[in-house]
């Protein structure tokens, strides 16, 4: 009878779409797995039903939080007192169905987001639940139940779920076991061959294994896929195993077709046999689901410019008190707050958080000058406060001549302020660049006598300087006390009186191509350490010798695209730095793919490449329900475009900097990689200032190949730099089907 109400049930449920015009498939299938738990209350369809959602979340238009909401209350509201789960609400609980809660609450608390209430109390009951699953290992695997023999499905899921609570293969050895135990089954009651091996991958995946012969056993379920006898539970868990795997290769966007074609009414659904197998129709159709959403992209992601990523990251580090810290957990710092601000004032014309960060450096200016005043010497946080308010026009007339006379105040002689070692170039640096920023004229006699005594005790770089009775020297030079001076010098010297002090900087240079501090230390000739990179000090060089005439700003690019900030002061400087790069728009095929059907296309072409044209539109209008414009390709004008045209008619790097092609008389190099000329379809994205391209570059022969393609419907999951269609005609009949494309994709 309870078979029979769900199957009325799912028959009332598809009514209200009978009329509807068909949405896309991922939308569709979301639309039957939000409401699948009235169908199954299992803890597993439950729980795989949560994982398609979350994997969907912000992928299609309607907002999933309160179905995922009513979804994990189940899952919290029916764990046992012994921190498990049964098949069904009310049952004892098992390692299957405890191990499917667990993944789905793992994958659940990342859609909440790491620090909320919600992240962490699904954490706590994951972890429950994992500390349930470990306590039934039997020594060499998982049963149905603690203390049972090993069976393959208990196992399979318990290592999925405790890869998902953050447990490796490598670092375990309950899972090194359970990862023999699973590689020692070769059949199993109930599940075929190829549903042994996806899920085998599933779980292996999760925990960090991968086995030596990955590439063999990928190729194994690739042929799978292409059996028509394959049924659709086997399909849809190969399918999900290799968009894992892969992501969206060509062999995994063929599969996605393939589920397209045998899915089930609107809303979608997979399953063979329904009438005798509805258990089955949630899980399935969970598993097809989450293949569409792992491939479909946020609908809120567009492309990333690096400087106004940078500037919310920035933004986002800044703490309660309005100031920045050099690492999250510290006490503000006016140094960083200074380049913070500095950095967000490109970011932000006004922002309330550079209001805050005035706020705060504003209310630590008297307590920092009274540190000053009774240590009686320049203190660098209240030097750094004055820069930052002189920067954002903080400080009254009064304010500005009042701290001018402070300054000079703490000067131990004309010209030179200093610490209890005496005269310091760093300290008359930043007595300098205060001066200068409240407004005190260069030709100031003490700035003047900065300038000229900073200039005389160094011919090659500063740092500590000593003064004795007899004689004076610098005891050490360092990259930092350097670039202190030199910022300070700079606006008050000519190149050729800073130039010196500049070569002995670029020395100090790291083969890595960064700035460390102090570059090596050697004794006896020998050295015994040597300085590593620091991204502050790079940029810091990088900005103070461009308007010197050295270009060095795409080399220390490349270099920050290649290392990582190690605090906030770098995240600062990098905010900064970036907001000088004028940066050439990347694009990607899906940045294409995504606007057909939602802006205008004209689809152009070469002459004689009408027919092709026409083949192609049909198929592109009935795709993506567009109705784009046909026309003989004469240039690039206005708009979006489809160009269908040989390899050599455009330059493709007008319009897609990141992809290079050369043609010759035998072959076509791509990004430095040749192919034969004539028997590949290119497909490159492009884009420039009014709109995008997606150029399919072939030549005329390959005909039957590109309309093989668009009628294939492959276009809709294209993703990648650029894609690489190869045309293999293994029945010489000259007609392409689609099981003789197979296709490269870059990036």
């Amino acid at each position: 009878m309870r078979r029979a109400l769900s199957l009325l049930f799912i028959a009332m449920l598809l009514l209200p779409y009978a009329n509807v015009t068909a949405k896309p498939v991922l939308e569709s299938a979301v639309d039957f797995i939000k409401d699948s738990k009235s169908i199954s209350n299992e803890t597993k369809s439950v729980s795989l039903a949560l994982m398609a959602m979350v994997e969907s979340a912000g992928k299609v238009e309607e907002d999933l939080s309160p179905y995922i909401d009513e979804y994990v209350d189940f899952l919290l509201e029916n764990q046992n007192p012994d921190d498990g789960w049964g098949y069904s609400p009310g049952q004892s609980s098992d390692v299957l169905d405890t191990s499917y809660a667990v993944v789905a609450l793992s994958k659940a608390a990342e859609h909440y987001g790491y620090g909320t209430s919600q992240y962490t109390n699904l954490r706590i009951v994951a972890d429950r639940g994992a500390k349930f699953i470990k306590n039934a290992f039997n020594g060499e695997a998982w049963g149905y139940t603690p203390n049972t023999k090993s069976e393959f499905y208990p196992t399979v899921i318990a290592l999925w779920a405790l890869g998902n609570r953050g447990y490796s293969w490598e670092s375990s050895y309950m899972l090194k076991r359970g990862v023999s135990f699973l590689e020692s089954i070769k059949s199993y009651p109930g599940f075929t061959s190829t549903e042994i091996e996806a899920l085998r991958l599933i779980a292996y995946k999760s925990i960090k294994y991968t086995p030596a012969d990955i590439e063999k056993r990928l190729a194994s379920l690739k042929d799978s896929l292409d059996k028509s006898s394959l049924s659709t539970k086997e399909r849809v868990l190969a399918t999900y195993t290799l968009i894992l795997y892969e992501g969206v290769s060509f062999d995994a966007a063929k599969a996605l077709l393939t589920l397209e074609d045998i899915k089930k009414e609107n809303p979608t659904y997979w399953e063979n046999n329904l009438p005798l197998r509805d258990r089955e129709i949630v899980p399935v159709s969970s598993y097809a689901t989450l293949g569409f959403a792992l491939v479909a992209e946020k609908l809120s992601e567009r492309e990333e410019n690096p400087f106004q990523s940078s500037c919310e990251e920035l933004k986002s580090k800044q703490n309660e008190d309005g100031g920045w810290s050099y690492m999250i957990v510290s006490p503000s710092s006016e140094k960083v707050t200074y380049y913070a601000l500095k950095s967000l004032k490109k970011c932000y014309f006004r922002d309330v958080s550079i209001d805050k960060g005035l706020e705060w450096t504003s209310a630590r200016l008297n307590t920092l000058k009274e540190i000053s005043e009774k240590q009686k010497e320049l203190y660098g946080p209240y030097v750094y406060a004055i820069l930052t308010l002189a920067e954002f026009n903080m400080l009254s007339d009064e304010q500005k001549e009042e701290n001018i006379e402070f300054i000079k105040s703490l000067k131990m002689e004309d010209g030179k302020w200093g610490s209890f070692l005496g005269p310091q170039p760093f300290d008359t640096a930043l007595a300098i660049k205060a001066l200068l920023a409240l407004g005190l004229s260069p030709e100031d006699s003490d700035i003047q006598k900065a300038k000229k005594w900073l200039l005389s005790v160094s011919k090659e770089g500063w740092g500590i300087f000593l003064r004795t009775k007899y004689y004076e020297y610098m005891v050490t030079q360092d990259v930092s006390t350097t670039l202190e001076v030199l910022e300070a010098l700079a606006p008050i010297s000519t190149k050729e009186e800073l130039e010196p002090h500049i070569e002995w900087l670029l020395k100090q240079r790291n083969e890595d191509g960064g700035w460390p501090d102090i570059k090596e230390n050697t004794l006896g000739g020998v050295v015994i350490y040597r300085g590593e990179s620091h991204m502050d000090l790079t940029i810091r060089v990088e900005e103070l010798l461009e308007p010197l005439g050295y270009n060095l700003r795409d080399e220390v690019f490349n270099w920050i695209q290649t290392h990582e900030e190690e605090n906030i002061l770098d995240s600062a400087l990098k905010t900064g730095f970036l907001s000088q790069i004028k940066f050439v728009p990347k694009v990607v095929l899906y940045d294409v793919i995504r606007l057909i059907g939602e802006e205008n296309f004209t689809l152009a072409y070469a002459p004689g490449r009408r027919g092709t044209a026409e083949v192609a539109k049909e198929a592109v209008d009935n795709f993506f329900d567009a109705n784009i414009t046909l026309e003989e390709f004469k240039g690039i004008n206005d708009g979006n475009y489809i160009v269908l045209t040989d390899y050599n008619d455009v330059n493709i790097s007008d319009y897609n900097p990141d992809i290079t092609l050369k043609v010759n008389d035998s072959n076509i190099v791509l990004n430095e990689k040749t192919y034969d000329k004539g028997k590949i379809i290119v497909l490159v994205p492009g884009k420039y200032e009014k709109g995008v391209i997606l150029f399919v570059l072939y030549p005329e022969d390959m005909k039957s190949a590109v309309e093989t393609f668009f009628n294939s419907g492959l276009i809709k999951y294209l993703k990648g730099k650029a894609l690489v269609i190869k045309f293999e005609d293994k029945n010489n009949d000259g007609i392409a089907s689609l099981e003789e494309l197979s296709a490269e994709v870059m990036g």
